[in-house]
């Protein structure tokens, strides 16, 4: 009896620390507000700006972004300090926006380093071009 107390203690342990880690990370549940900013990139393609919204659930938050020009489906785990690591899958506009001008609707793919808190979050994409994520929680 003793024995399995000796190991049912820690696993209770885990699965309460485990359980209160999605309770914070869920303190970012809502809707959020997006804007994406990528200036004119050094290859020469043209800035634009994007604005969409977000959800958050459970600490995982995901977008779905289809105007005329391109694509994107963002989405990514918020840890519970609110650092996230989210990754950015899509199709490209017209030419003149897409680093190496390449055609409309080729594929795309790159990451994003963000930090929330509990109103706001800020983020960089990491590859291919500079650009700007600003998230606003949505009351």
């Amino acid at each position: 009896m003793l024995l399995k107390r000796f190991f049912l203690a820690p696993l209770a342990f885990l699965v309460l620390l485990a359980s209160h880690d999605v309770s914070l990370a869920s303190n970012f549940d809502g809707s959020w507000n997006v804007r994406q900013v990528c200036p004119r990139a050094k290859d020469g393609a043209s800035a634009y700006a994007w604005s969409y919204v977000a959800r958050v659930k459970d600490g995982t938050i995901e977008a779905n972004y289809a105007p005329k020009m391109g694509s994107i489906r963002l989405r990514g785990a918020i840890k519970p300090d609110g650092t996230s690591e989210l990754t950015a899958d899509g199709v490209t506009g017209p030419s003149e926006y897409s680093v190496g001008h390449v055609a409309q609707g080729s594929p795309v793919h790159y990451h994003i380093r963000a930090k929330f808190d509990a109103t706001r979050g800020r983020g960089e994409r990491v590859e291919q071009r500079q650009c700007s994520f600003t998230f606003t929680k949505a009351h």
